[in-house]
Parts: structure tokens; sequence; C-alpha cells
């Protein structure tokens, strides 16, 4: 992309700060390298400030507006370098994994070393036959993968309304249980008091028949002393009589006593056997429902399990090194021009020009004219795609347009119409 936003130096009738100011601002934006006035509505009021400002008015206006689009640039320029780190990183991470120099000698082996020599030489059959191979594996293991996450999805429902049905069944029982024991000890309770409430009247019977007695004791004896009781053997033995019958009324207040105490004692003993019934009951409640968790939960990693070996028997069929001879496949097939923009062929030089200087000066126009809209989000995936595409893969990382396919112009100009209508928005 070539071309300037502002064609002269800009001169006009504002003091020397704020000339170098402006002059400062535009020669930062004309460092784009393209014309932002052709992006559209959104710069279109540039160049109406512009003019005031060179005649002293709207200054301020006029540098805020360009401070506000340089921004924007630093921005897109920020994005841009990040679509070409993921450009050029996608170039390499589809089976180039550079971790010493074995891998390099193998890269270089099976992709560039035969071009030095003839770029048109063939890619060998072998390279692309490991490359359908395992494009068939991977599209397996994506389909796979797809309807498993359904199947565990639904699973991980069915597991959730398990655990909530039995944990809601665990809490009906817990509450019923509670209900039970509190209702036996209201019920203990009660027939303590009732009984509590007889010995008490009983207790009270008997003192009052105590003081009566005792009275009439203490009225025989008062007669005694006064003399007018003459036979003392009726004394003695209505005395005794009288003592008898106070010792019998002490014994028994006192053994009543002793029964009011006993029976809260033994009532204590019932609600405390009570509670350790309902504690034992609790605990075998939350013991059952931990264990019937633990067999749902093991169900569930079993299932699990078995996906992921159903998975792991597809990727054990993946031919040696299929990352790098997808790899080679693709780019092999880039590089002896296969792969068409506008229909120009690609020489292997230019395409070496894309994946070292990437898409920088494409992509912050590109950017520039997204930002502030809703597809700003989108275009670092939209990078990824582009990188992805351009040598020939899809997302997976697995070829998605045939060997054949790419080696016919017309088809391949195709498909390469129809993804930058669908990831550009253009036609």
């Amino acid at each position: 992309m070539s071309g300037v936003t502002f064609k002269n130096t800009f001169n006009g009738a504002v003091s020397e700060v704020k000339k170098c100011e402006i002059q400062g601002l535009e020669s930062k934006i004309n460092n784009l390298g393209f014309d932002l006035i052709s992006l559209g509505n959104k710069f279109e009021s540039i160049m109406p400030l512009r003019q005031a400002a060179s005649i002293g008015n709207d200054v301020e206006k006029y540098i805020e507006k360009l401070k506000d689009i340089c921004a924007t640039a630093n921005k897109a320029h920020r994005l841009a370098c990040g679509m070409k780190g993921i450009y050029s990183v996608a170039l390499m991470f589809q089976g180039l994994k550079l971790a010493g120099t074995a891998a390099l000698g193998v890269a270089n082996l099976i992709i560039f070393a035969p071009l030095k020599g003839d770029p048109s030489k063939l890619i060998p059959e072998e390279v692309h036959q490991k490359a359908r191979r395992a494009s068939v594996i991977l599209a397996k293991i994506s389909s796979i993968k797809d309807e498993n996450k359904k199947s565990i999805t639904a699973l991980k429902t069915e597991l959730q309304q398990k655990e909530a049905d039995l944990k809601a069944n665990v809490q009906q029982k817990k509450a019923a249980l509670k209900a039970e024991v509190k209702q036996k000890e209201t019920a203990l309770k009660a027939e303590l008091q009732r009984k509590e409430a007889d010995l008490k009247v009983n207790v009270q019977q008997k003192k009052a028949l105590l003081k009566v007695i005792q009275k009439h004791l203490g009225q025989l004896e008062v007669l005694f002393e006064c003399k007018k009781i003459n036979n003392l053997q009726s004394f003695i033995h209505q005395r005794d009589t009288y003592k008898q019958t106070i010792d019998t009324l002490h014994n028994e207040i006192e053994s009543l006593t002793s029964k009011i105490k006993q029976n809260k004692e033994e009532l204590l003993v019932k609600l405390n056997d009570r509670k350790k019934f309902l504690e034992t009951q609790l605990q075998d409640l939350d013991e059952q429902l931990a264990n019937q968790l633990n067999i749902f939960k093991e169900n569930f990693k079993a299932e699990l399990n078995k996906h992921r070996e159903e998975i792991q028997k597809l990727k054990d069929q993946l031919p040696h090194n299929y990352r790098l001879n997808c790899f080679g496949s693709s780019v092999r097939s880039t590089l002896q021009g296969i792969n068409l923009k506008d229909g120009v062929v690609y020489s292997a030089s230019q395409f070496k020009n894309i994946y070292k200087n990437g898409i920088q000066s494409f992509n912050t126009k590109l950017i520039i004219s997204n930002i502030g809209t809703n597809r700003e989000p989108s275009l670092l995936a939209t990078a990824k795609k582009t990188a992805l595409t351009t040598i020939g893969f899809n997302n997976s990382g697995a070829p998605h347009v045939p060997i054949s396919d790419r080696k016919n112009k017309w088809k391949l100009r195709m498909l390469l119409r129809n993804y930058k209508q669908q990831v550009c928005g253009s036609s």
C-alpha cells in the first residue's frame, strides 16, 4: 500500500510550537504509508480541520484530532505486529517444534533443501501420502471430539441432576429423622412433667398431713404437761403412734422427692441416647451420600477415559512426524507456486518475503478501518485464520485444501475468493 495522507507540510498561521507539534503528528500519520482519507467517513473531517488550522482557527481541535488518529494508528500497529507474530509462528508451529538443531535439519531436508537446486521439483509422494493420511485421521479426531463433547455435556448434566436428587433425598431423610427424634423427646418430657406433677401433689398432701400430725402431737404433749391426761399408758401409746406416723410421712416424702430426681436423671439419659442415635443416623446418611457421589464421579471418569482412549487410539495411528509432513506438503506446494493472490502465482522468493515481513501494512490499514467497530475484537483471530489459510491449513492444523485443488489454479482461486469473502467481508 503506498501513498500518504498529507501531501504537503503544514505551514499555517500558528505559533512555532504548535506548528512543530502539528508537523510531528502529521509525519507520524504519513509514516503509515497510505492515505487515511481513502478509508471512509471516519477520517474525512481531517482536511477541513487542517484548512481551518492553517488560518489560525480550531488549532487545538485539529491537534486533538491528530493525536486521536495517532493513538488509533499506534493501536492498529500493535495489533498488526501481533498478527505478524501469529502469522510467522503459525508457519513454524504447524509441525516445526524447533527444540533443537535436529528438528531444523529435518525441516530443511524435507522442505527447503530440494528447492535450492530445483524450485519446481515436486514434493515426494510419500510426504503427500502421509499428509493426506494424517489429515483424514485428524478429521476423524475432530469429529469424535465434537460428538464426545455433546455426550460428555449430557453425561455431566445427568450426573449433576443425580447428585442434586440424591442430596435432596438425604436432606429429606435427615429432616424426617430429626422430626421423629424431636417428637419422641417432646413425648418423654411431657411424660416426665406429668409424673413429676403427680408426685409433687402427693408430696404436698403428705406434707400437709405431716403438719396436722405434728400439731396433734404438740397438743397432746401440752395436755400431758398440764396434767389433763391421767392415763400415762394411753398417752405414751398415742404419742408413739403420732411419732411413728410422722417418721413414716418423712420417709414417704423423701422417697417421693428421690423419685422426682430419679425421673429427671432417667429423662436426661434417654435424651442423650436419642441424641447419640440421631448423630449416628445422620453420620450414616452422610457416608452413604459420599459413597454414592464417589460412585457417580468414578463412573463419569470412566466415561471420560473411554473417550480419551478412543481418541488416543486414533492418535497412535498418525504417521511418524505427521505434523512435519503436513507442514512440508503445504509449504512446499506454496513455495512451488501453487498458492495464488488475486490470480498471481507466488514465487518462492515472494513467499519468503511474506514469511519474513508478514502482512503488516495491509493489516494496519484493515485494523484502522475497523477500530471502534464490532469487528475489532476478531481481528487477531482473522490474522490467525489468514495465516493458516495461506499455507493451506485449517484451525486444527490439518490441510483443509486437497493437494489436487491447490494445484488447480481455478479451484484455488475460488477457494481463496470464498475465504476472503467470509473473513474480510469483501467480494
